[in-house]
């Protein structure tokens, strides 16, 4: 077989940039004549070609093994990412939730109460009220029979007690409600307090109204930083 049939020479770029003088051989002519040829260099041609062939098509199908091991993995591979994926967002969406119900749990330590709110405003406070733990102490010019029955909804055993001024209606309001239900100590207000004050254990509320009218009119409820021994000498100067 004439070289020139099968063997081309071409000028190639090599890596290292230099152009080289290369010869590409057209196998499949190669193969086509070479098959074909009834000779003994021919027999000894297919006997060396078949051994070629069949030690590339067997490393071919192990690499095309390997390629499908390879896929298999990286199928299970994106499943699993996948599936973490999804466990991520559900533990996302569990710790938001978690996060809302804590926040909602959470008292507020300000609350500015529109108005005409007022079930809010009553709902807050009877909330204060059941929050406490040891004692409750409410310093307010004017009580009346309602505020005496948010009290009542304080936990059993925590003691109350109410500072207010003298009428003669709230006195027998709070000896009629101490004959049946657990007391509530009353305490003269020696002088006119301005401010209202909500004392649950030892955080202390400053109130903007009188209790039994939060909510009629714009008022705020806002947790101050005084010690309850300060605000009770101050009342009681």
């Amino acid at each position: 077989m004439a070289s020139d049939s099968v063997v081309k020479e071409s000028l190639t770029t090599a890596s290292d940039g230099k152009k080289y003088k290369i010869k590409y051989y057209n196998l499949d002519v190669i193969i086509s004549v070479g098959y074909r040829v009834k000779s003994k260099v021919g027999t000894r041609f297919r006997q060396w070609a078949n051994v070629v062939l069949k030690d590339y098509l067997l490393r071919g199908y192990a690499v095309h093994q390997q390629v499908m091991a390879l896929q298999q993995i990286n199928l299970r591979i994106d499943a699993q990412n996948e599936r973490l994926a999804r466990i991520e967002d559900t533990i996302d969406q569990q710790q938001q939730q978690l996060d809302f119900v804590v926040r909602g749990n959470e008292k507020p330590e300000e609350l500015l109460i529109p108005t005409g709110c007022v079930w809010d405003a009553y709902m807050f406070v009877c909330d204060l009220i059941r929050s406490a733990e040891n004692r409750i102490i409410l310093i307010d010019n004017f009580v009346d029979e309602r505020v005496l029955a948010m009290l009542d909804k304080r936990n059993k055993g925590v003691a109350a007690e109410v500072h207010t001024r003298y009428y003669e209606q709230t006195k027998l309001d709070f000896d009629k409600h101490n004959q049946q239900y657990e007391p509530i100590s009353y305490v003269q207000l020696p002088h006119a307090v301005h401010d209202r004050y909500l004392i649950i254990d030892d955080d202390v509320w400053l109130l903007g109204t009188s209790v039994k009218d939060m909510g009629r009119s714009l008022c705020t409820i806002i947790k101050v930083g005084f010690t309850v021994e300060t605000v009770m000498n101050m009342v009681n100067r």
